[in-house]
């Protein structure tokens, strides 16, 4: 089976407050870096399981972009269908978690992701028929998943929705 990721590859920021939280200050934590995006984190699931896995997405032309290349390749993803932004940066997102890792605030910098409009979305939708599934993430516009599922054909699809505003 052959699987086309559409959508996010992302830098994770998650900030975990050591103590209570103080609002309009700095607060103690422990904060890990990771990669994400939900089309990044199926593709590079997928691809450690020996799947073959294509990702379709976009990164800034920067040192995080690099790295999360970096990753997918280890992980044996094709890709040849993340295109470089010259001008937003790669994405990030960015959650400050309680002592006890719940939610407090979160913060997405997904402009990169503007250039996946509908033209995008109808120009690799007629370049996706030889694959088997595919799986999109609600990073990409309604617009955009509308052109791109007009060529899904036999293609079985699967949708995450990424979050309430973007379901």
């Amino acid at each position: 089976m052959k699987v086309a990721c559409i959508g996010a590859v992302h830098i994770d920021v998650k900030a975990r407050l050591v103590g209570e939280a103080h609002p309009a200050t700095s607060n103690p934590a422990r904060v890990v870096r990771t990669p994400g995006g939900v089309a990044g984190n199926v593709a590079r699931n997928l691809g450690r399981l020996g799947l073959p896995v294509s990702l379709f997405s976009m990164i800034g032309d920067d040192a995080e972009g690099r790295a999360l290349l970096g990753e997918l390749h280890a992980a044996r993803v094709d890709t040849s269908g993340v295109l470089r932004s010259t001008g937003p940066p790669t994405g990030s997102y960015l959650a400050v978690l309680d002592r006890d890792g719940r939610l407090m605030v979160a913060a997405a910098d997904m402009e990169v992701y503007d250039a996946m409009d509908a033209a995008w979305g109808d120009r690799l939708g007629r370049s996706l028929r030889g694959f088997d599934a595919w799986v999109v993430d609600a990073n990409l516009g309604a617009a955009t998943l509308a052109s791109l599922l007009q060529h899904s054909g036999e293609a079985v699809v699967v949708a995450d929705p990424v979050s309430v505003p973007k379901a």
